[in-house]
């Protein structure tokens, strides 16, 4: 059955108690703010003019969105791939929403808010890490912000190492030369090209 009404939604899911309701608040609190400056990496959904979604991950050193006050966030923006999905969606449609995690911990921060984007030389050079300022800077007032439990966390046993695969990468050399219709041995030979060249950006470009 498919689900169109709140009702419906409500047999299947009902209504949460009143204490997790309460959970949800306005501003960052003394917990929410000790948890973004541990956490070293995040991810910032944003929608365009016609609803289209995109999320981004963001991560650095921990703490590396700056808490400016109980209801502001600034978070730097490194080098990367030129898309600029988020950031053309902002343009757009203000709104966002962000998730943090801390490596071994279960819970994690939820805020959503409105954005703007900034530019001024002084704030990138102080957000700047490793020698380069920051490309730009996302500032964020907060509307919402409450803890997330750890379910999904512990069902995914995301944190529990022995639970994990080998160390892996994905070729975006064998991805790039699928799409030019390239195999056998060109193939091979392009996505090894690609794949080098972002080593060295990864290498090189954080």
């Amino acid at each position: 059955m498919r689900i169109t009404q709140i009702s419906e939604l409500r047999e299947v899911i009902p209504n949460p108690t009143e204490s997790v309701v309460e959970k949800k608040v306005s501003q960052l609190d003394e917990m929410a703010i000790d948890f973004i400056r541990r956490s070293p990496f995040a991810v910032i959904s944003t929608a365009n003019s016609k609803g289209q979604i995109t999320a981004s991950p963001k991560g650095d050193s921990p703490g590396f969105i700056e808490v400016v006050d109980e209801t502001t966030l600034m978070v730097p923006d490194r080098p990367g791939n030129g898309l600029a999905d988020g950031h053309l969606n902002i343009l757009q449609n203000p709104s966002v929403g962000l998730i943090f995690f801390i490596p071994n911990v279960r819970e994690s921060l939820r805020i959503s808010g409105t954005a703007e984007l900034h530019h001024e030389e002084e704030l990138l050079d102080k957000f700047g890490v490793r020698g380069r300022p920051a490309v730009l800077l996302t500032k964020v007032q907060i509307d919402e912000v409450f803890f997330h439990c750890g379910k999904a966390l512990i069902r995914s046993e995301l944190w529990s190492p022995e639970s994990w695969n080998e160390p892996d990468r994905v070729s975006f050399g064998k991805a790039y030369a699928l799409r030019q219709g390239k195999h056998g041995l060109t193939g091979k030979a392009l996505a090894k090209v690609v794949d080098a060249a972002i080593e060295r950006d990864y290498q090189k470009n954080l």
